[in-house]
């Protein structure tokens, strides 16, 4: 069932995929969807305006409802098991599946993150075949239970977010992976699971069997914890025993029955249960039907039968206390030392003191219930070390879990009950109070300062979403009470729990419940279980994987507790008990705003930083600092601390802060910081010490040191003493004339005894002022202030010796005030020749300007420099007659493309070409520009092309060589090739090197196109460029090196074109780059031409035939590729197979041929017959030369002596016109001539004789030339 538009409706899922919706209300049933295949699962999503389904197929679907119109939101396919598959609600907007592998997936749909949580070996599940079966989600404790193939309980515990702003609430969610953890695995005794689910109400879970059902109640750990000892129940028969104090021990104790709760007391051990009460090692006894036990100086306390027993160890009841009607009966007990309490069941507290040998009544309370409306049951009670206040929650309803939302404190002096409220973060005196204003009227005074506290710590301390925990009394203080705040729901995205937290309070009877602290619990914690100042001790969530922080707060004293320290106890020895207590103290005045008080504490705490220079404690010093409210000690120390000093610096420094001289002092010599032990010296007025310090250990800073103590000692009118220590610290110069300004009689007198230049002056400018000018001079003169000297001279209008002493003295500055007087004259001259000797260019070329003084204003500028030498370039500009001046005035000023348009402009050839020299790849690329265009003007181009390279210019340079047929030289190749560092793209860097590799093309350097080529890639034109060079070594390795198909196949080609039929190396070269190449159409013309020259050259028949039959083979590789490839146009395949045809007919032929040669040996007679009837075939010359017939025919009748047969064959092959067969190519010499000579006919010629023969011929034709006389008579004469 669901709801949609707050209207339970019912949602049905059919076999045949259909989704239906049944209204109560109108009792009508309508399909809202239908999927791809039957239904396996719905899932409600309560407040979302959508809900889930999955298909039997694993198709998993969204479905959104607007109006009860149902659309799918997200649809999407799931990799999983369709028999183990379910699918459960874990939280808001967030999903599990489980699908019988060893992981589940939890889906948030709200933020579209998903997560996979594994079963993992180190939790105790096996590594490779278990799975998850079915799961079942407890929202009390926000977890997901699963169970596993091998009968074992996996949970995933979603655990509490950490990143938290000031109002305690989410900042960010984590991811959905870091939200889950999974926890030990837990072995259930059973053997077959069908079904699991938690309780929404408590903490019981049920299994299905299949024939039976189980139900498992969750128990919390039982604990008890002593001053000095912690028991904790590991398993249901065993404990662990810890020594929660120094010397910290463990041990374990194996009992033989099931444990409910234990207590101890020193060495003894008591274990309460439903059945038998045993005291181990001691004695033992039973007795039914208890509720609760306690154990104190050998009495055992039960509560049973509504009634309270004291019993002995032997089980004897020593005494019985029966409770009034009116009170109830008794409910819940607690004992802190010697004090016991006991909650009756109509809210009624008695306390009761154990130290004597009989149980006396102490306090006995008024009836609770009429304090406290709401009472329903008691849930925990504890009761303080004094025995006068007891602490205790409230059940909410029937729930154990769930306390009520406020903590209570009973004061038994004056039977009054107190507490604070989780909801609204008040106690309930601030409730009183903050209602009283409520009352007033709106025109009432403003709020009171401690309506503005209440305020104020409401803020703070509310924690809606939680509820009273674990809460413990101090074990030495009665004031100090410690509450848990446990998380009962989620923050207000409803999407993580919020954290826990502790709070501590003080109670008293005076002042009620104060709220003094919240601090959150780390996620390496459980629940509190003692508090003992200055630690609180908790159970450790075994589960936490986070290691102690060294120097942290919280430490593991066993793999089940973990100690926590108080921060406001951090550093404190925990054996001064004093220290403690003032700390306790200082803490409980500040809560409850008595400062005076405070302050009390605050000199106990003065004196305890003062104990922390001696045991070098910075940490606990920074805490008394602060409690101190010494602001600037703290910030001292602080920043000491950043600065990442000396231990024994930061000691120091808190030494000086609180006073004490002598112990920072040692610290500081201790540390070798004697500046430091210098200052403490000088602030104390030990000048002495600071003196003998500084002299030996720190004479760095002795000036410093006797300038203040001259600085001290004029304070105290100690004049001469004064003079003395500022002449030590090298100041008198100032300092005494300052410090003497009132006594210019003394003054006077202790300059002249001093004569030192800066007195001097001093005392002339004081003199000046007074109008002795001619004193003053002299002082002047003596101190060597020229400029002083030169102004009084001016003054006196006595420029002669102004001018001499100017000139002597070499001083600028008394240079510049003369040449300012000539100025002043209309001097222009002098006035700037002594500008120029001041150095003051600037004025000089401005006044040389203003009277025409054209020649100096060049060598003025060149010294000057900057800025003036552009302003005098612009001057000379506008000047006729001076153009080299304004190029090289340019030039220098670093303006260099004014330089080279002027030059340009004017025909400044020889300044042009120093330019040239000076620019390089840095100077600017408009003026590289300007002086390439201006160089290729003047057929420059070399220097042309260098300059593009300079402004990056390579395309424009590039084409000034094709263009000016620049040859590219190596060097020039360096300069036109870009390197990868320059901001040219891969494509545009490949066109330019392929444009350098055509302009060496066309320079017929093939090598260096070559070269580009394949650098730009390439390698097709790389091979061309090669191809066209000739050089058959580079070829082939380049071929090799590519290791391309096309270049494989062009280096084949061109193989062929030279004379490989003489080089053996080359054939088989040819061969393998065809092979590489693929190309077997072209290996097989290969073979063929091999088997032509073997014919023509070799008149080898029998490898002609080899080579025909690799043809042949090398074509039925390239006929069968054809047929795989559809793609293969039928023309070329036709052409195949034509060639192919014609290659075995030739290869059947010189078959034929070569078998009528062998069968000579058996039968010649036979064999000439056949050979007869083959040279009669048509076109047999094509392929078995005729020539190589006849020779076979001549040389069997030359065997035989039939000369006349073989001459008549001769004659017949010279008589032939088509073909023309010469016997000589195919007979040797000596056969020829014996046929001759036999017949009687001449010899014949061979073909080199009949060349000669026709040479001579033309030689005698050349001699019947008729010449003219004169020729004749020359040639006789034999004239050249």
């Amino acid at each position: 069932m669901t709801e949609l538009d707050t209207i339970p409706v019912f949602i049905f899922g059919m076999e045949q995929g259909g989704v239906y919706l049944f209204d109560p209300a109108n009792k009508q049933l309508n399909k809202i969807f239908q999927a791809d295949s039957g239904i396996r699962q719905i899932l409600d999503m309560p407040q979302q305006n959508y809900f889930l389904a999955i298909t039997e197929e694993m198709m998993f679907y969204q479905l959104m409802c607007d109006d009860k119109l149902v659309n799918d939101k997200i649809k999407v396919k799931l990799a999983a098991k369709s028999k183990y598959f379910q699918m459960i609600r874990v939280g808001f907007g967030t999903v599990a599946f489980a699908y019988g592998d060893r992981e589940i997936r939890v889906w948030d749909l709200e933020a579209e993150d998903s997560a996979i949580l594994r079963l993992r070996a180190d939790r105790g599940y096996e590594a490779s075949d278990e799975q998850v079966l079915m799961l079942s989600y407890l929202p009390k404790k926000d977890s997901i239970c699963g169970m596993t193939s091998k009968w074992r309980l996996a949970t995933w515990r979603r655990v509490q977010n950490n990143n938290l702003d000031e109002n305690n609430t989410n900042i960010a969610r984590s991811l959905i992976d870091q939200q889950w953890k999974l926890t030990s695995a837990i072995s259930l005794n059973i053997q077959h699971v069908i079904g699991m689910a938690w309780s929404n109400n408590s903490a019981a879970f049920a299994l299905n069997s299949g024939d039976s059902v189980q139900i498992f109640l969750s128990q919390c750990i039982e604990f008890f914890v002593d001053s000095n000892y912690a028991v904790i129940q590991v398993s249901a028969q065993l404990l662990n025993l810890v020594k929660i104090t120094d010397p910290m021990e463990t041990q374990e104790l194996q009992l033989h029955s099931n444990i409910r709760g234990f207590f101890i007391q020193l060495d003894q051990i008591h274990c309460p249960k439903d059945a038998p009460i045993k005291i181990e090692n001691v004695a033992s006894f039973e007795v039914n039907n208890i509720n609760q036990a306690a154990y104190f100086n050998q009495h055992i306390y039960t509560l049973a039968n509504e009634q309270l027993l004291v019993r002995t160890l032997q089980g004897t009841i020593k005494r019985s206390i029966t409770f009034r009607e009116i009170e109830g009966k008794p409910e819940m007990i607690n004992v802190k030392g010697c004090w016991f309490c006991v909650a009756s069941s109509l809210g009624y507290i008695r306390i009761y003191d154990l130290s004597e040998s009989s149980m006396k009544l102490i306090f006995r309370s008024s009836n609770l219930r009429n304090s406290i409306p709401t009472f329903f049951k008691w849930q925990q009670i504890r009761i303080n070390s004094a025995g006068n206040r007891v602490c205790f929650t409230l059940r909410k309803d029937d729930d154990e879990q769930i306390s009520s939302e406020r903590i209570y404190v009973w004061e038994a002096e004056n039977d009054s009950v107190g507490y604070f409220s989780f909801n609204s973060g008040i106690t309930d005196q601030q409730q009183y109070e903050q209602d009283s204003v409520a009352v007033m009227p709106s025109t009432a005074r403003p709020k009171t300062a401690a309506i503005r506290k209440i305020e104020l710590e409401q803020s703070r301390f509310r924690l809606p979403l939680h509820a009273p925990g674990n809460f413990f009394w101090d074990q030495n203080d009665p004031r100090l009470l410690i509450c848990e705040a446990i998380s009962i729901g989620n923050n207000n995205d409803g999407f993580m729990p919020n954290p826990s937290y502790l709070l501590t309070m003080f109670v008293t009877a005076e002042h009620g419940i104060q709220m003094h602290d919240l601090q959150q619990k780390s996620a390496k914690t459980d629940a509190l279980i003692f508090v003992s100042v200055p630690y609180i001790y908790f159970l450790k969530n075994i589960e936490a994987d986070d290691e102690d922080e060294p120097g942290g707060i919280e430490l593991s004293i066993s793999r089940l507790v973990i100690r926590r320290t108080l921060r406001e106890f951090i550093g404190i020895d925990v054996g001064d008990r004093e220290a403690i207590q003032a700390m306790l103290d200082f803490s409980f005045y500040l809560c409850i705003g008595q400062m005076d008080n405070a302050f009390k504490a605050i000199k106990f705490i003065k004196k305890w930083a003062r104990m922390c220079v001696k045991t070098r404690r910075i940490d606990v010093a920074k805490v008394c600092l602060g409690h101190m409210a010494n602001a600037r000690a703290a910030r001292a120390i602080r920043r000491t601390i950043e600065l990442k000093e000396l231990p024994e610096l930061q000691i120091a420094r808190l030494a000086v802060e609180l006073g004490m001289n002598e112990e920072a002092v040692r610290l500081l010599e201790k540390a070798n910081r004697f500046d430091l032990v210098n200052q403490v010296y000088q602030a104390q007025g030990k000048w002495t010490e600071a003196f003998a310090v500084v002299e030996e250990h720190d004479r760095i800073n002795l000036r410093h040191t006797h300038y203040n103590y001259a600085k001290q000692l004029e304070s105290v009118g100690a004049f001469e003493k004064a003079i003395e220590n500022y002449e030590k610290a090298n100041t008198h110069y100032s300092d005494v004339p300052r410090m003497l300004c009132d006594e210019p009689k003394v003054l006077e007198f202790y300059t002249k005894k001093k004569a030192e230049p800066e007195l001097y002056k001093w005392w002339a400018q004081f003199v000046e002022s007074t109008g002795d000018m001619e004193t003053a001079k002299s002082f002047y003169q003596n101190a060597k202030d020229f400029l002083s000297v030169v102004r009084i001279l001016c003054h006196n209008g006595q420029f002669e010796e102004a001018t001499l002493l100017t000139n002597q003295s070499g001083d600028r500055a008394a240079a510049f005030h003369l040449a300012m007087q000539f100025e002043t004259q209309s001097e222009s001259a002098k006035a700037v020749q002594f500008f120029t000797q001041a150095g003051a260019f600037s004025s000089a070329i401005r006044l040389a300007k203003e009277n025409g003084m054209v020649d100096k204003i060049a060598n003025l500028a060149l010294m000057a420099g900057g800025s003036e030498l552009a302003e005098a370039a612009e001057y000379y500009k506008n000047l006729n007659g001076h153009a080299d001046k304004t190029v090289m005035l340019y030039h220098k000023a670093g303006m260099v493309g004014s330089a080279l348009d002027y030059a340009c402009k004017t025909g400044q050839f020889g300044a042009l070409d120093l330019i040239a020299q000076e620019l390089n790849e840095k100077s600017d690329p408009s003026v590289l520009t300007r002086a390439a265009q201006f160089f290729s003007s003047n057929q420059q181009d070399r220097t042309a092309v260098q300059l593009l390279v300079f402004a990056k210019r390579y395309n424009e340079a590039v084409q000034l060589c094709l263009r000016k047929n620049v040859i590219i030289t190596e060097e020039l190749d360096n300069l036109l090739t870009p390197n990868n560092l320059e901001s040219l793209s891969a494509k545009e860097r490949s066109s330019l090197l392929e444009q350098i590799a055509k302009c060496c093309l066309q320079q017929s350097n093939y090598h260096f196109a070559a070269k580009k080529f394949t650098q730009a890639g390439n390698k097709l034109e790389a091979m061309r460029a090669l191809l066209k060079s000739g050089d058959t070594q580079k070829v082939i390795l380049f071929a090799n090196t590519a290791r391309d198909k096309d270049i494989y196949r062009m280096a084949g080609n061109y193989l062929q074109n030279l004379n490989w039929k003489e080089n053996a190396q080359l054939m088989r070269q040819i061969e393998a780059f065809y092979l590489k190449a693929g190309a077997v159409d072209l290996l097989a013309n290969f073979y063929e031409a091999c088997a032509q020259v073997e014919i023509e050259e070799y008149h080898d028949y029998e490898k002609a035939a080899a080579a025909y039959s690799e043809a042949i083979r090398c074509l039925n590789k390239k006929i069968d590729k054809g047929k795989v490839d559809v793609k293969k146009q039928q023309q070329q395949q036709f052409y195949l197979t034509e060639r192919q045809e014609q290659l075995r007919e030739t290869l059947e032929i010189i078959q034929r041929f070569l078998d009528i040669k062998m069968l000579y040996e058996k039968d010649p007679g036979e064999s000439m017959r056949q050979l007869g009837e083959f040279s009669e075939r048509p076109d047999i010359d094509s392929i078995v030369r005729l020539g190589d017939i006849y020779a076979i025919l001549i040389g069997h009748n030359v065997k035989r002596n039939n000369f006349r047969k073989a001459w008549s064959l001769i004659e017949h092959c010279e008589q032939r016109s088509r073909p023309r067969i010469d016997v000589r190519n195919y007979l040797n010499k000596n056969t020829l001539d014996q046929i001759c000579d036999n017949v009687g006919v001449p010899r014949l010629k061979s073909a080199k004789s009949i060349k000669e023969e026709e040479e001579e011929n033309e030689k005698e034709t050349a001699d019947t030339v008729e010449f003219s006389h004169s020729l004749r008579r020359h040639i006789d004469a034999g004239s050249p």
